[in-house]
């Protein structure tokens, strides 16, 4: 059964504090292109959400494309937060998630909103910053300043079939990013059909062309010979 995601969650959290955000991420198995965080905030006016509101991944593009401006409209606010390519390879994926949730949060605190708690889909909370000692270890300077004051983080499983916030981000992220995918550069990556993630004509054409600039350099990809990286690198 396709159920749609509700607000069941979001309005136990509203008892206690006045906004709630839900955020999801898209594109952290990619083995091309940026980092994707959907923002999608509600409070305690919040009214049912869209019709047919679920996880990005249960709907067609016709239909994702379709819940973006009722996703908006609905939301108390709405934002992206964007890791680059360099970024993910500089800092690493997870270090790079807190910094795409640093900047979506931000975006929403400069429209003047608050943003209290935090539905975050998954079991990994990414967002809240660790302790200090091990901060100091990583000897890593976010180009993006932690927000204030952090909200509370909830992980939740599964998050984006359950909660009417995770669902309308993972809508808001997958359609940003898919379009970004869609109008780059194809010398013959196939983007616009596998979006950066690893289909099989993807991966061939890696193995003829080497590695675009688009490419996460710093990982394994799949059929990547030390020649071919130089060669993508020089392209």
């Amino acid at each position: 059964m396709n159920l749609d995601a509700d607000l069941d969650l979001e309005t136990e959290l509203l008892k206690e504090y006045s906004t709630v955000c839900g955020i999801d991420e898209v594109g952290r198995g990619a083995l091309a292109g940026p980092l994707y965080l959907g923002l999608c905030l509600v409070d305690r006016n919040v009214t049912p959400p869209p019709q047919g509101l679920k996880d990005s991944k249960c709907l067609t593009p016709k239909r994702r494309e379709s819940l973006v401006a009722q996703v908006q409209s609905w939301s108390l606010g709405h934002a992206l937060g964007i890791a680059t390519v360099e970024e993910i390879d500089t800092y690493g994926l997870s270090t790079a998630l807190q910094l795409a949730a640093f900047r979506g949060i931000n975006n929403l605190l400069a429209q003047g909103l608050t943003v209290e708690a935090v539905l975050l889909d998954g079991i990994f909370d990414f967002i809240t910053p660790k302790e200090q000692a091990l901060l100091s270890l990583w000897d890593v300077e976010l180009p993006e300043a932690q927000p204030h004051p952090m909200p509370r983080v909830l992980t939740v499983k599964k998050g984006d079939l359950k909660c009417a916030s995770i669902a309308g981000a993972s809508v808001l992220a997958k359609v940003a990013r898919d379009k970004l995918m869609c109008e780059l550069e194809d010398p013959g990556y196939d983007w616009s059909s596998n979006k950066g993630y690893a289909s099989a004509k993807h991966i061939a054409a890696i193995g003829q062309l080497g590695l675009s600039p688009w490419h996460r350099q710093s990982w394994k990809i799949p059929g990547v010979t030390k020649s071919e990286e130089r060669r993508g690198h020089e392209s």
